[in-house]
């Protein structure tokens, strides 16, 4: 139950495609907001987001989020969809150009296991956050974009710049590179704990 199992995802030539996978919960509704705000400033200054970018979303709570892009008029480049299976998203995951980061001003002090997943799947990410942890190691690492609710301005050029592919490149580069460090140690910590677990059982 609350499964969609139409899990299948085509490209289109031109079209940047961004994916979130997970629940619009705990205030990142309000991020998926301003994010929708940006792209409707956008489209009253003549860029057409339906010809530039798709955004796939697929989760629970799928009603709220519905009825958000209906209110925001976004409709025609978001599709969404239910919760699918875990190996389903892994795929639709490396099918994508971007991952949609939500971050909210609840958590705005750590950093979401979803972040570390985005890294291991070497996609740029597209963050839209306050201030806080999620911006300063997205910035810090130059693995995606970071959009600030509250700086239209900001983030407009920066999906403007997304939509025309100047960063992807770099990003991808980046963002290839850290999940390959993060690999390494998270190898070494866990060397690391079966030695000294070897160790206190010889003592």
């Amino acid at each position: 139950k609350g499964v969609d199992k139409s899990a299948t995802i085509g490209s289109r030539a031109g079209v940047v495609q961004v994916g979130y996978f997970g629940s619009m919960g705990q205030g990142r509704l309000g991020s998926f907001e301003f994010l929708l705000k940006c792209f409707s400033l956008l489209k009253s200054k003549g860029v057409e987001p339906k010809k530039r970018i798709r955004i796939f979303i697929r989760g629970p709570r799928t009603q709220i989020t519905k009825d958000l892009i209906n209110l925001m008029g976004a409709q025609e480049y978001i599709e969404v969809g239910e919760v699918i299976p875990y190996h389903d998203t892994l795929r639709i995951m490396l099918e994508m150009d971007y991952l949609l980061l939500l971050g909210t001003d609840i958590h705005s002090y750590a950093l979401p296991g979803k972040l570390f997943e985005y890294i291991g799947a070497s996609k740029p990410v597209l963050a839209v956050t306050p201030p806080g942890q999620i911006d300063d190691f997205v910035s810090e690492h130059q693995i995606g974009y970071v959009l600030t609710p509250g700086r239209e301005r900001d983030s407009e050029n920066a999906i403007l710049s997304l939509l025309e592919g100047r960063k992807t490149t770099f990003f991808q580069k980046n963002v290839s590179n850290l999940a390959n460090k993060y690999t390494r140690r998270k190898t070494a910590e866990k060397t690391a704990e079966i030695l000294d677990s070897f160790v206190m059982r010889r003592t």
